[in-house]
């Protein structure tokens, strides 16, 4: 089962590179400067992928949900946090529940 579970991995990963290199291949290779405006507007919460964003300045609990379903508790703090290292599996959705920690 757990050989199952690691070629099935393996296969999204392969699948979901292939499908966004040529649309990361398509995009403008000039960045945008940095600036106190250009973090401020970017979007509070769950970025996709694996990147939740918490434009608060406090800690808080989030209910992280993984391919399979499986529901994890994080505590994160402002800013962006990878929430990769929760499951081996990959993350669909994150939310904030409403609590702080």
């Amino acid at each position: 089962m757990a050989k199952f579970k690691r070629v099935l991995m393996h296969s999204f990963v392969v699948i979901a590179i292939a499908v966004m290199a040529p649309l990361a291949a398509s995009g403008s290779a000039v960045a945008a400067p940095v600036t106190g405006n250009s973090v401020a507007a970017q979007a509070c919460g769950w970025l996709g992928g694996e990147t939740y964003n918490h434009c608060g300045n406090t800690y808080v609990i989030l209910r992280a949900t993984d391919f399979w379903g499986t529901d994890y508790y994080p505590c994160v703090g402002p800013g962006e946090t990878h929430l990769g290292h929760l499951s081996t599996w990959v993350i669909r959705y994150a939310v904030y529940i409403g609590r702080t920690c």
